[in-house]
């Protein structure tokens, strides 16, 4: 579902008044601003406009005369890559994975949980926070997500998925015990590894060196 016209400028009034006042705060989106970048068509045609990817909405974001409005679907059909600050991003099935290795391909899926803000108890003024289980997709946030400042008292939480493509297939794994199935023959390889260089799921130097490993291993052998 995309925001028409009209209601993008109401909204964008709306939020205007929430975000007075407070410093830029990118939490949801991959880029801490929006920055020129390339996205290159399948018939060779190349496009320079102001990017950043929502992790909420999951979807590219481009500026246009001061508004941000997602790339509409039929032009996501035409889109081969896109380029931010020298980092790529190709189309999935549903939205943008970012390439960070070549062999093999490695993909990260960014995606973003978001928290409402506490709530008043009586008269006392108090506030609880909502538990931390409480979340909320985007499609309920979606009147505020396309800017770049969340009103106060938002919480959002961004993690990720990696897609690894292997033997003709992409498979996505969701932390270090599924990146291991992937590899089954390198079990004690693998967790004598991690162990050794203390890799973790969320940093994806070590886990791009991970794998690079047992690449390099199941090569040799």
């Amino acid at each position: 579902m995309r925001l028409n016209f009209t209601l993008l400028l109401v909204l964008f009034s709306l939020l205007s008044f929430y975000a007075q006042d407070k410093p830029l705060e990118l939490s949801h989106y991959v880029f801490p601003e929006f920055t020129p970048g390339q996205v290159l068509m399948k018939n060779g045609i190349k496009n320079i406009v102001s990017l950043n990817y929502n992790t909420l909405s999951e979807e590219m974001i481009f500026e246009d005369k001061g508004m941000k409005l997602a790339i509409a679907d039929e032009q996501l059909k035409a889109i081969d890559t896109v380029f931010i600050a020298n980092r790529k991003f190709v189309r999935s099935e549903k939205t943008f994975l970012e390439l960070v290795a070549s062999s093999p391909p490695l993909y990260i899926e960014y995606k973003c949980r978001i928290k409402y803000p506490g709530k008043v108890n009586g008269p006392g003024g108090r506030t609880s926070q909502t538990s931390s289980s409480e979340t909320y997709t985007p499609t309920d946030f979606r009147r505020i997500i396309y800017e770049v400042v969340l009103p106060n008292g938002y919480d959002t939480n961004p993690y990720r998925y990696y897609w690894i493509e292997k033997d003709g297939a992409l498979k996505k794994f969701k932390n270090l015990n599924q990146l291991a199935k992937v590899y089954p023959n390198k079990k004690n390889l693998f967790k004598a590894y991690v162990k050794k260089n203390d890799v973790a799921y969320n940093n994806q130097d070590s886990i791009v060196k991970l794998i690079a490993y047992l690449e390099r291993v199941e090569k040799e052998q």
